[in-house]
């Protein structure tokens, strides 16, 4: 039964069009620990607790909260040869310690070389210039960072609702979609910095012991942004993986981003809520760079034109601009035009 759940997950962004597992690649969960649970043995890789729950160091494989496990198991279901680094850096006291988590994923080289690709960041602390400074410097070593937008959305996409460290302009923020009622969530934050959003609605994931779901001990629902950041960095995963190995190189933190979200749909929300729309991975599957055909838009004439790749230069020089306003906005745009 969890097996059917597993694929039913994978299935909401369409995993298996990458045809790709995330092998090679380092995401690193910085959260509430991580138990250590069967699923998710053999995929742990190393780890660090920054918190007062444990003595050690390396009591990274405790979590009194269970949310750093639901999200480590979204991430592996999604790309299940990727490997986790556990950043314990929240702890039941609700004190948190990102500094010490974030140094250490910056700096973490594995025993063949291996360094972090992906930060996962399901959390949110107060605009904390030290963290966020780090954040960057994780971003200027091409390491990309995504984090969830937040949950304290009104439904309003013109009012602000802010969390850090998703606000910050270089990292990828994530909004929430209900996939069983085919909306954006309504707690879901809106802001000018929000990139896309995700399936996030009671999505079956491991969890505490303590926790049954559907008669199998460790595994429950999870929900919300934090839940479609880890589906996100799960897909990275699967594209970082796929296009390295095909182009035998590593791809900078600009190039992950592009084909992040140039493999998403615009829903018909305002930029501010869905950003560049909802994550699927079946567009473009195979392919690395700019699409055959490309949407883009004349601002005066408010039209839309759909381009082969090999004319975008002349179109631009026509005064074309690949950055497309989403449904919403250019029916606001046409409507205003018409009257």
């Amino acid at each position: 039964m969890i097996e059917n759940e597993i694929t039913k997950n994978r299935s909401l962004i369409n995993a298996d069009a990458m045809n790709s597992d995330g092998e090679g690649v380092v995401v690193a969960v910085l959260d509430t620990g991580c138990i250590r649970h069967p699923f998710l043995s053999n995929k742990i890789i190393d780890g660090i607790n920054s918190t007062n729950d444990g003595k050690l160091k390396t009591d990274y494989m405790r979590d009194s909260i269970g949310h750093g496990t639901q999200m480590a198991g979204i991430i592996a279901q999604i790309a299940p040869k990727a490997k986790l680094l556990i950043l314990k850096f929240k702890s039941n006291s609700m004190l948190a310690f990102p500094i010490e988590a974030l140094e250490f994923a910056i700096n973490w080289k594995g025993k063949n070389g291996e360094t972090v690709r992906i930060i996962n960041i399901s959390q949110n602390w107060g605009n904390s210039p030290t963290a966020n400074k780090l954040v960057k410097e994780a971003i200027s070593k091409g390491i990309i960072v995504v984090a969830a937008a937040g949950n304290e959305g009104d439904g309003d996409p013109f009012t602000d609702e802010i969390c850090y460290p998703a606000f910050l302009k270089e990292v990828i923020s994530v909004g929430s979609y209900d996939q069983t009622l085919n909306k954006i969530a309504s707690n879901s934050n809106s802001n000018n910095r929000v990139d896309l959003v995700a399936p996030s609605r009671r999505l079956v994931t491991t969890s505490l012991m303590t926790d049954d779901y559907m008669d199998t001990k460790g595994w429950t629902v999870a929900s919300g942004t934090s839940t479609a950041t880890a589906v996100v960095s799960g897909a990275l995963a699967l594209i970082i993986s796929k296009f390295e190995k095909q182009l035998n190189r590593r791809l900078t933190v600009e190039e992950i981003e592009y084909e992040l979200l140039k493999r998403t749909r615009d829903i018909g929300y305002d930029r501010r809520l869905q950003g560049c729309g909802l994550l699927d991975l079946s567009i473009d599957a195979d392919n690395f760079g700019l699409p055959e055909y490309v949407y883009m838009w004349h601002p005066e004439k408010k039209r839309l034109a759909t381009v082969n790749r090999d004319y975008i230069e002349q179109y631009i020089k026509d005064g074309w601009s690949l950055d497309v306003p989403n449904y919403y906005e250019r029916q606001q745009m046409i409507d205003k035009l018409l009257r």
